[in-house]
């Protein structure tokens, strides 16, 4: 669907000054892979992923893959 930054996974961390609530994480989009797609809960008008980057969004917790990249800086 999307590739982007996870910023929370607190259930009181808010979104244009509502909680996200539990079972979601605060999202921000960077890259829509199917920028057609419906996002899961729509916000601010926004009902595309398209649509969506560039912007904080929530997503279900359990829909989302977080891959962690190491990078090692050596002299």
């Amino acid at each position: 669907m999307a590739e982007g930054l996870l910023i929370s996974v607190d259930p009181l961390c808010e979104i244009h000054e509502v909680p996200i609530g539990p079972g979601f994480c605060k999202v921000f989009v960077l890259k829509a892979n199917k920028p057609h797609a419906d996002l899961e809960t729509t916000s601010r008008c926004l009902r595309t992923v398209g649509e969506a980057v560039g912007r904080y969004i929530v997503w279900r917790s359990i829909h989302v893959y977080v891959a962690i990249l190491f990078i090692y800086l050596l002299k």
